[in-house]
């Protein structure tokens, strides 16, 4: 696995600095290949604040990466780059934000429950080094 191109979590400050285009590639990198090993559909995520739309496809423990989608998608999820950073973080409830109109949902709304649950948190406290 290339560990160069996972995005750090627990920085939202720099996670800012990337494309939604980085962002979602970055989430096949969390993947749990057990909870996967069954599974294939494709989630998409369209950005409102950008006009682009990018997709993660799950098929059997893998994820692939969708640059610019246009294919079909179990769902699609229509928000801004910062209520996706919010979400990655986890200080945005997806259910909360779908209700009060910041996400807005296309196709199977069980769907994306079910796609995040296929991937590892990260952890909380990662251990940090001064020097």
């Amino acid at each position: 696995m290339d560990y160069s191109k996972k995005i750090n979590l627990q920085a939202p400050d720099l996670m800012a600095e990337f494309q939604p285009a980085q962002l979602v590639n970055a989430l096949r990198f969390g993947l749990n290949a057990d909870r996967s090993q069954d599974k294939h559909f494709t989630v998409a995520f369209e950005f409102t604040d950008t006009e682009e739309t990018h997709a993660v496809e799950i098929r059997r423990s893998v994820a692939q990466f969708h640059k610019d989608f246009e294919g079909a998608a179990k769902a699609t999820v229509r928000l801004t780059k910062t209520v996706f950073l919010g979400m990655l973080v986890g200080k945005v409830d997806f259910t909360k934000a779908v209700k009060e109109g910041y996400i807005k949902l296309d196709g199977d709304a069980n769907a994306v429950p079910e796609f995040f649950s296929l991937f590892d948190k990260p952890t909380e406290n990662p251990k940090v080094t001064l020097r």
